[in-house]
């Protein structure tokens, strides 16, 4: 749902708000941060109530500082909405059957056709600088769909310059998906999930294409998109992953709580949380250990041998 509210004299912006299994009310606005408040707060944002507040001014100081007043001379647009048409509908289904398919032909063709660790890639007899060139154009192409889907289904491809952020540093791209939280469960899940169900797909099709070319390149892009699955699952770390978990648990402020509040939190998400967070340590230990490790020291042994 969306009010447009002046409360006091303040314009405040558009605002899209839900409320959550718990009864708490996330509440969302153009460029504003996310914020969940109890629902006489919510109360007096949304209906122009002072109900549970008790001064005006600390209800403006939350609104202000959270992004939902709109400044002089600020130009704000609207919020994307949820999806509902039939043929999006349709769509997403058709996406879900294929990632569904994916699974099962990645669990049947995993033995001998997947890697599982970087000691495979480093006996490749492929020219290295062609490995090199050819799995960085590959990830960047699978990149560019990865968060493209994303873009899709968070039904915000109009806004796209002011949702992408790219890094140089950390080498990544990530599109913005705050707005969905206050959408129903399947479409919000759906928005942030979508880009890994591409990239199972990619290396499902990958995979039956070494069935016919049993080559090192498709090997190498297998090992890439396996990678870019596995990397989901650092729940610990900013990952489409950790994102929808917490969105099955319906609590943005989940990771927050657990680490300065856990009294704010039910037994049951202490405990999830918990267990997604020493999941995503192990993860962490894999891949250091089975791909960093060997392939750094390939490298190391391969540099040392043209000195």
């Amino acid at each position: 749902m969306i009010k447009n509210r002046t409360f006091d004299k303040v314009n405040i912006k558009d605002i899209s708000y839900r409320k959550t299994v718990n009864g708490s009310y996330i509440l969302y606005a153009d460029k504003s941060e996310l914020i969940l408040v109890e629902e006489d707060v919510a109360d007096a944002i949304l209906c122009n109530r002072k109900s549970g507040i008790k001064e005006n001014y600390d209800l403006f100081e939350v609104l202000q500082a959270n992004k939902f007043i709109i400044n002089e001379g600020e130009i704000t647009g609207r919020l994307p909405k949820e999806p509902t048409k039939k043929a999006f509908s349709a769509i997403r289904k058709l996406l879900l059957f294929l990632y569904l398919l994916s699974v099962g032909i990645i669990i049947l063709n995993s033995s001998g056709e997947l890697i599982l660790s970087g000691i495979n890639l480093t006996s490749f007899k492929t020219n290295i600088f062609v490995l090199i060139f050819t799995g960085i154009a590959f990830s960047i192409c699978t990149t560019i769909l990865h968060e493209f889907m994303h873009v899709v289904f968070s039904n915000n491809i109009s806004n796209l310059k002011n949702i992408l952020s790219v890094s140089i540093k950390k080498s990544v791209a990530f599109v913005s998906l705050t707005h969905v939280w206050t959408w129903s469960l399947l479409s919000r899940l759906m928005a942030v999930a979508v880009g890994v169900m591409s990239d199972t797909i990619i290396l499902a099709i990958v995979l039956i294409l070494r069935k016919f070319y049993n080559n090192e390149i498709l090997l190498l892009f297998s090992a890439i998109m396996f990678l870019r699955i596995i990397w989901q699952f650092r729940f610990h770390r900013k990952t489409d992953g950790r994102y929808f978990v917490m969105m099955l648990l319906d609590n943005p402020m989940i990771d927050i709580d657990y680490k300065n509040n856990k009294e704010l939190l039910t037994e049951k998400e202490c405990y999830i949380w918990r267990v997604m967070t020493a999941i995503g340590i192990t993860v962490d230990i894999y891949l250091l250990a089975f791909w960093i490790v060997p392939i750094l020291y390939k490298l190391i042994m391969w540099m040392g041998g043209i000195v």
